[in-house]
């Protein structure tokens, strides 16, 4: 099946070995906060849920997991959560088993996810 998917879609390039395509362009102003790990991109069928990979990680490995990108809305007043960790003008909060990452124009969302 990762066979055919690779096959079908450039975005699992990285997953199937491929090659990888640069840097994204956040990637240079925010470095790893220490604690966690921002992922370019996301490992095997999971590379197809992040839909905005050039704007902030595509996945986010906290603690135990990797947190896989899933939504992207309006940016809200603040952080959701509690704040555990900033990186330049980015805030990652925790609420309710999710991650929220906070960037000066909108709020991602992170779910873990296993298997990835």
């Amino acid at each position: 099946a990762l066979a055919a998917a690779c096959m079908l879609s450039a975005v699992l390039l990285a997953a199937c070995g491929g090659k990888q395509s640069s840097a994204a362009q956040w990637r240079a102003s925010h470095p790893d906060p220490a604690g966690l790990t921002f992922d370019e991109s996301a490992p095997g069928i999971c590379a197809l849920t992040p839909q905005f990979g050039d704007e902030a990680p595509a996945a986010i490995d906290y603690m135990d997991g990797r947190y896989i990108q899933k939504a992207k809305a309006a940016h809200p007043a603040s952080a959701p959560g509690t704040e555990i960790a900033t990186s330049a003008d980015w805030k990652v909060s925790t609420a309710g088993g999710e991650l929220f990452l906070l960037t000066p124009s909108a709020l991602f969302t992170y779910q873990k996810t296993a298997g990835c």
